[in-house]
């Protein structure tokens, strides 16, 4: 894949893509309104940056970095808005490490126990205690055997549970790692929340999008 011509920032900014159909850039700014719904200013900066960059007031690379610092974090949304920039303009991000995922996964199925159990903490403070205690090196059998008492009447909880167990015996190194990096992922996930007081804002605090990469190519 051939490189242009850098941009040097002197030459008047490229145009707004014309590329992306009404309907998929209508799509796009209610997936940003919809994610900042409880931060309207930020939904109003996007627009202002539209502006800036349908007008010319800002050049292809600005518009970029600027939309990068806004939905910093926002992964999908930063990737969706390469509907918008110009032939010739792409943002890649390098794909996610599987260690962020299992954490995301582990976050997210915490907090679901906390929300299921909002009207009984007591529960949510029982199942933390448990995977102190699965951190401890318990065995398997005993942490599981009291998860399942633990969620009796909750299957669908119980059914994911399963999946931070390590399998047992793996037959390869490949299961080992995977098996271990669960493990670390949902004993995380448990430290976040009795930082955050319970499962607060310290659940959502981890930020481990790698930096963005600007791909810029000749079109032929």
């Amino acid at each position: 894949m051939k490189r242009g011509r850098p941009d040097d920032g002197q030459g008047p900014p490229k145009k707004i893509s014309a590329g992306p159909k009404v309907k998929d850039a209508m799509g796009y700014l209610e997936k940003v309104k919809n994610k900042f719904a409880n931060k309207p200013q930020v939904y109003n900066q996007f627009l202002d940056i539209m502006k800036d960059f349908k007008s010319q007031t800002i050049n292809t690379e600005g518009v970029i970095e600027r939309v990068k610092t806004l939905f910093k974090g926002n992964r999908h949304l930063i990737l969706g808005f390469n509907q918008f920039l110009p032939p010739g303009y792409k943002i890649e991000l390098p794909p996610e490490k599987k260690t962020t995922i299992e954490f995301n996964h582990a976050v997210q199925y915490v907090a679901k126990i906390k929300n299921r159990f909002r009207e009984k903490p007591e529960i949510y403070g029982e199942f933390l205690d448990i995977l102190h205690d699965y951190q401890a090196n318990r065995t398997i059998d005993e942490v599981f055997q009291r998860v399942q008492k633990l969620f009796g009447g909750q299957p669908d909880l119980l059914d994911e549970f399963k999946y931070f167990l390590p399998a047992k015996a793996p037959s390869n190194r490949r299961g080992k790692k995977q098996s271990s990096a669960k493990k670390k992922a949902i004993s995380s996930a448990s430290r976040a929340a009795q930082r955050g007081g319970g499962g607060g804002s310290a659940l959502h605090s981890r930020d481990d999008l790698p930096p963005a990469k600007i791909q810029r190519v000749r079109v032929t």
